[in-house]
């Protein structure tokens, strides 16, 4: 019997495995021998199976194997077979003790790990898992936002984007309502300010169309309405810059006051002389 075995069976003797985890052990070991040192691995022990990689690897690079210390470190932090080749299937990189310790104590459960690959995440690293389990980004928000069309997410545009409170529901709703060609710091800057993609949708139907991040903002923030621009276009006030709008707004001329001096044969006042007539109090009221 090798020394493994006699170390397997020493520790269901103390409890520390029960007889199950035994019996795979010893069966694993009967397969291929787990090296207590580098010095002891012989070029056909190198190529037999790994007990713990079921699954096959991403790439040409081996899985770590575990010497019996390892092992005994593992089955104390409470991870067991099927952790280990769970990680090992969502992660390119070839996983040693300390790594699979390290995300066992984060919370980290293979699922996770397997969810956000499949979110998109292909080269997740065990860091970046980590982080993003410690940011409490899940997989279903990272896939939301790659839906959202950010295909190129990284894991701390994720984070980011998670941290200021975006749901991957307002961007598709941005999308929806025809900015579809956002960054992250648009996206961040227009929910920062509260303006919902109704009323981007609002402003568009009124027909403001290509308006940027900022010009969105500065109406939003003056309390512009789409209503305000839709009287004013219905009243052939068009073709308005966010300035002149603005402009307008806040001295107070609205489609009434367009009716009114359009009814003194005024047509066609360019939005400069209209200010002008209404800042001289003309017509008299």
């Amino acid at each position: 019997m090798t020394t493994e075995a006699l170390h397997v069976l020493q520790m269901l003797s103390e409890g520390q495995l029960t007889i199950e985890e035994a019996d795979a052990l010893l069966a694993a070991l009967d397969q291929t021998e787990v090296p207590t040192t580098p010095s002891r691995q012989t070029p056909q022990a190198a190529d037999r199976e790994d007990p713990f990689a079921a699954l096959p690897q991403k790439d040409a690079r081996p899985a770590a194997r575990f010497t019996i210390h390892q092992l005994t470190e593992l089955k104390e932090h409470g991870i067991k077979a099927d952790f280990i080749t769970g990680m090992r299937a969502a992660f390119d990189e070839p996983l040693d003790a300390h790594a699979l310790i390290q995300l066992k104590e984060e919370g980290v459960e293979p699922k996770y790990a397997a969810g956000l690959r499949a979110s998109g995440f292909d080269d997740l690293s065990v860091d970046e898992a980590i982080r993003l389990k410690s940011e409490g980004v899940e997989p279903k928000y990272v896939a939301g936002l790659r839906a959202g069309g950010f295909d190129d997410l990284t894991v701390e545009e994720a984070i980011r984007l998670y941290g200021e409170g975006v749901k991957a529901d307002y961007i598709a709703a941005l999308r929806d309502a025809g900015l579809g060609a956002l960054d992250i710091e648009e996206v961040i800057r227009l929910y920062s300010e509260g303006v919902k993609a109704d009323y981007v949708a609002a402003l568009r139907n009124a027909g403001l169309g290509d308006l940027s991040t900022e010009e969105l903002v500065r109406l939003y923030s003056e309390g512009i309405k789409a209503e305000y621009v839709a009287k004013l276009h219905a009243a052939g006030i068009t073709n308005l810059d966010t300035e002149e709008l603005i402009q307008l707004y806040e001295m107070g001329v609205d489609a009434d006051y367009i009716a009114e001096i359009q009814a003194l044969g005024m047509l066609d006042l360019a939005p400069a002389k209209i200010m002008q007539l209404h800042h001289d109090g003309w017509p008299d009221r």
